[in-house]
């Protein structure tokens, strides 16, 4: 059982550790364009769930 605990937490880790830059330079990119005034939080938020669904998708698809 503390195996299993073990294992979980260190993908965890891996994953969070990985996808960490991803965010860092979407996070900076997001701000500059907050700042030039080209849209709000609620607009790029929707626009980056419906990419991620659509490439979900699209893997699930493609993996099939």
């Amino acid at each position: 059982m503390g195996s299993m605990y073990t294992a979980v937490i260190f993908l965890g880790v891996q994953n969070a550790s990985s996808v960490q830059p991803v965010v860092a330079v979407e996070r900076t990119v997001f701000y500059r364009e907050r700042a030039a005034g080209m849209y709000s939080a609620l607009p790029y938020a929707f626009a980056q769930v419906t990419i991620h669904q659509a490439l979900r998708d699209f893997t699930c698809q493609v993996g099939m």
